[in-house]
């Protein structure tokens, strides 16, 4: 048995592969069972993604479930169990897979006032965040990856030439008439030009664009490149195909 405890992150706003750079912390949990027994089969934590709108009930996109690696009293807070490694989580909804998560879980009991202290969090950053209550933003401190997880970042420059689209499918009944392609990678959407008349002539008009971006130098780590097609139609944007 444990006391239940839930708490968010920051809104990510517009992305399909979100970086939060976020630690969340819950200070005390209560659980029953002795050392070994939580050591052995530590509690389940779950974790639920949902799209927040900025109108109506956010919307649940899926849940992945996780083990913590447990640090009992008295043992030492160092390699190679700790600081634990990012692992990728599954997410899923029902049956039906949803994504994957990034993260690192750990436990950690609290020690008595005459042993080591738990290791220290990092400073925290000014970021705006949101409460799901009333969807209204509020500027507030968040803690963001301590140095021994966060992956190491380099910087890369990503090309894309866009040259033109072939085979456009019906949607809704209705035929694509000016198209536009969105390539995003780790929140980053590169925007091609807008085809005027996709019927007339299918090529892009201005066909080169880069832009440069932070990635972890593991290859593990990195987020997928997804690639959009919207037809940029008068009463707003229609997305019709999607590739990751």
């Amino acid at each position: 048995m444990s006391y239940m405890q839930d708490s968010f992150t920051q809104v990510i706003d517009e992305t399909l592969s979100p970086t939060w750079d976020e630690v969340l912390v819950f200070e005390e949990i209560l659980l029953y069972g002795t050392a070994n027994e939580i050591k052995q089969d530590p509690l389940s934590i779950i974790i639920e993604i949902f799209d927040q709108d900025k109108v109506g009930k956010s919307e649940f996109i899926g849940r992945a479930l996780a083990k913590p690696r447990v640090k009992l009293r008295g043992e030492a807070y160092a390699k190679p169990k700790f600081p634990p490694m990012l692992e990728w989580f599954e997410i899923h909804r029902g049956a039906d897979k949803a994504g994957e998560l990034l993260a690192a879980f750990e436990l950690l009991e609290i020690p008595n006032d005459n042993e080591e202290e738990l290791p220290p969090l990092p400073a925290p950053k000014e970021i705006t965040v949101y409460k799901e209550t009333d969807l209204r933003s509020f500027h507030g401190p968040i803690l963001p990856v301590p140095r021994g997880i966060r992956p190491t970042l380099a910087r890369y420059r990503i090309e894309v030439l866009f040259w033109g689209l072939r085979d456009l499918k019906r949607v809704h009944m209705m035929s694509v008439d000016k198209p536009r392609v969105d390539v995003e990678c780790a929140g980053q959407i590169l925007s091609s030009s807008i085809i005027p008349n996709a019927k007339k002539n299918p090529n892009f008009c201005n066909p080169v664009k880069f832009f440069e971006i932070d990635l972890p130098e593991q290859e593990l780590y990195r987020p997928p490149l997804t690639i959009r097609c919207v037809d940029c139609r008068s009463w707003g944007l229609l997305h019709w195909l999607e590739h990751t």
